[in-house]
């Protein structure tokens, strides 16, 4: 007699060969969209070192990190960003860059990074946190803003000693960054931020395993965003690399500060 169907045997075989197939096959998927992810975050780094490394030729100096409204004056071309309760309110290094990357700070933007491991915060959700960063020691804070030696002028790029080494922007917790991220002692180092020291980190280092994170962006500072808790950086001299945070950290004296900066404030003094 013809019979229709599996068996009871045959079906559980054939789950089991299914069962295994996806088993092997998710992993491969996730891995490929974690490097696709990983690829447009290197473009959009790209896109952003050109652009300030274009700004600073045109205007003889590298953006300010930050300038307050009164301090430049007019709305900035992206708008407002952040959270006012936290976040100061002005143009921030991206308005300075608009011309060349647009006005878009939204998240198909390339101002966000595609590989943000950051929750869904009211106080967190936005271009300023879990993004991209400018080092303040180049792109400097304009003055009567708040206590820091990365305060003043934004740097020349021919003041920089060694501009494929210096770091320009990266991968951050915040829109601003400086050696104080890997500062082992936070403390005697205060960020140029104070209401924002829990997202003032760089992803996959070391220190933020001691250091209090804010919870929206403790698996960005943690786990980091890249394979082998790499991140992207821009250099002043208008290159992209991929790396180790600890390569990145400046050497320490007993009081948490640097006595050599290298990739964080290369100067060339005159």
């Amino acid at each position: 007699m013809n019979r229709n169907g599996f068996s009871l045997v045959e079906l559980l075989v054939v789950v089991a060969v299914v069962s295994l197939l996806m088993a092997i096959a998710f992993p491969v998927l996730r891995q490929s969209r974690s490097h696709g992810r990983d690829v447009v975050c290197a473009s959009n780094l790209r896109q952003i070192t050109v652009a300030a490394v274009a700004y600073a030729q045109e205007n003889k100096t590298f953006p300010h990190g930050f300038c307050r409204l009164t301090g430049y004056g007019g709305t900035p071309p992206t708008g407002m960003h952040g959270d006012a309760s936290y976040d100061w309110q002005g143009w921030w290094w991206f308005d300075f860059l608009a011309d060349w990357l647009g006005t878009d700070a939204g998240i198909n933007g390339p101002l966000w990074c595609p590989s943000r491991n950051v929750l869904r915060g009211l106080d967190t959700d936005h271009v300023l946190c879990g993004n991209y960063g400018i080092n303040t020691s180049i792109c400097r804070i304009a003055s009567q803003v708040t206590e820091s030696d990365c305060l003043g002028r934004p740097m020349q790029a021919g003041q920089i000693a060694n501009p494929a080494s210096a770091v320009l922007v990266c991968d951050t917790g915040y829109a601003l960054i400086s050696w104080k991220s890997l500062s082992p002692e936070v403390s005697r180092s205060p960020f140029e931020f104070p209401a924002r020291q829990n997202v003032y980190y760089l992803p996959g280092a070391q220190v933020n395993q001691s250091r209090i994170i804010h919870p929206d962006l403790l698996t960005d500072a943690v786990e980091g965003r890249h394979i082998m808790n790499k991140v992207n950086v821009g250099y002043a001299d208008g290159h992209i690399d991929y790396q180790r945070p600890q390569t990145l950290s400046p050497d320490f004296d007993a009081d948490g500060r640097p006595w050599r900066y290298f990739n964080w404030s290369s100067f060339k003094y005159r």
